[in-house]
């Protein structure tokens, strides 16, 4: 259902989402260089939007998967934007658990690297967390190694999908 008075913004969804590939390519490599000069919650950081990049990559070049998502989204100037479309370009953090379940069938390694980004995220703005409340990494030597595995496995699947932006 249209708003009143207002058409629907159109975005070029492809190189919308060939931008946001090659986002995330940048941001992998930034989360690396902070990595080896030891500034961790840094790394977690980049290695968060890194895959928060890739999936509204992928959420983009997949977007009839998410036409159930339904509404509209205001923008400046009284423009709208039909939701589903907002939410692949814009990739809400509190959204990205549900944009990776309806993406599964695609790769069915997004719904874990999706949960472990938000683990990386929780870190990065927590540290680490002995009890387990606030972060799921308990000192900051598991959570540099798991940092490193997930930047990897990030790059790997980036150059499997997309061999031209790695």
């Amino acid at each position: 259902m249209e708003q009143k008075g207002s058409r629907p913004v159109e975005i070029d969804l492809e190189g919308l989402s060939e931008k946001r590939a090659s986002e995330a390519v940048v941001e992998l490599e930034l989360a690396e260089k902070l990595l080896r000069a030891g500034l961790l919650r840094n790394a977690a950081g980049k290695a968060f939007q890194a895959w928060k990049s890739y999936l509204s990559h992928l959420a983009l070049s997949n977007i009839d998967k998410l036409k159930d998502i339904e509404g509209y989204r205001k923008l400046p100037e009284g423009r709208v934007i039909e939701r589903y479309k907002w939410v692949a370009a814009v990739m809400p953090t509190n959204m990205m658990s549900q944009i990776a379940v309806k993406l599964s069938d695609i790769d069915r390694d997004i719904v874990e690297l999706t949960l472990a980004a938000l683990a990386i995220h929780e870190y990065q703005y927590n540290g680490p967390d002995r009890e387990g409340i606030m972060s799921r990494f308990y000192n900051d030597e598991t959570a540099e190694r798991a940092i490193k595995v997930f930047i990897e496995r990030v790059r790997d699947k980036i150059s499997k999908r997309n061999r031209s932006i790695v």
